[in-house]
């Protein structure tokens, strides 16, 4: 499992997103570590083409966009519906006469639908003594909506209330102070962040899951953080630098705790703008 937690900076003017990096398996006391590298906030590139009537298969881009997508839960469907989604918003296409703007609203619909398909799925294939929520994951799609020209995100969910399996989509308030956490560490996460914010008068989510990840307060909830945020238009994960002794630009950069500063692609290097937690 994991903690994710998403919040708007007031003072910024940016939508940030931050999460752990253990991925595990099992419960409780039995919880092993598979990994402190697990990705789970993804850039979501949303890219729109628009039919040219003159020119038979022309199909340039109108629009593109970056918004986000994180997860918390179980990675095998949360990924399969990520790399299908994904594949999605990017091939819109529109003829001759063109469409408006994509809404977050609407790449969060239809990640929605691909998730309750392949949780579905999978869950047809479970055994009478599996856990009926071996497949289930809490998704959020974030980012600038180019509609509502202001940040906009959505939960989607998996729910039985009624006795039947469905994905719900949920919107999620943006204003200063709201913070959305999803995972299995969500309540240590809010409990500690209240705190934090009733002794200084605001919440840090990033001491919070800083304290989280040193302390280990959770078996499943650990490894690196993972940093995103979007501003107008743009959604990236950063690399996060590492002071040390010496020439600043010397300092490691990496993601997920890989150090990736000497990796070397066609000429480039990776990093050109880092954070430091």
């Amino acid at each position: 499992m994991t903690v994710v937690a998403l919040w708007y900076s007031g003072h910024s003017k940016k939508l940030m997103c931050a999460a752990d990096s253990r991925f595990s398996r099992g419960k409780d006391e039995h919880t092993v570590r598979t990994t402190d590298s697990g990705p789970k906030i993804f850039p979501l590139p949303v890219v729109c083409r628009e039919e040219q009537a003159a020119l038979a298969m022309a199909w340039p881009v109108s629009r593109s966009y970056t918004f986000g997508f994180a997860y918390a839960g179980t990675a095998l469907p949360a990924l399969s519906t990520f790399a299908l989604a994904s594949a999605c918003a990017q091939n819109l296409c529109s003829p001759p006469s063109g469409s408006g703007p994509v809404s977050v609203e609407s790449v969060a619909e239809l990640f929605r639908e691909v998730a309750d398909r392949y949780i579905r799925e999978m869950s047809e294939t479970l055994g009478v003594c599996d856990e009926i929520s071996s497949y289930y994951f809490t998704g959020l799609i974030f980012g600038f909506c180019p509609v509502r020209a202001e940040y906009a995100a959505y939960k989607i969910q998996p729910w039985t209330e009624t006795g039947l399996l469905e994905v719900r989509i949920t919107p999620l308030p943006l204003g200063p102070g709201d913070l959305h956490l999803i995972g299995s560490g969500a309540s240590t996460f809010l409990a500690d962040s209240e705190k934090r914010r009733q002794e200084k008068g605001f919440h840090d989510p990033i001491k919070t899951l800083k304290a989280m990840l040193g302390e280990e307060w959770k078996k499943d909830v650990g490894g690196h953080i993972q940093y995103g945020e979007c501003r107008q238009g743009d959604f990236r994960i950063l690399p996060l630098i590492t002071p040390t002794d010496g020439d600043p630009a010397r300092w490691p950069v990496g993601f997920l705790g890989w150090d990736v500063s000497g990796m070397d692609v066609s000429g480039y290097s990776i990093g050109y703008n880092a954070i430091e937690f």
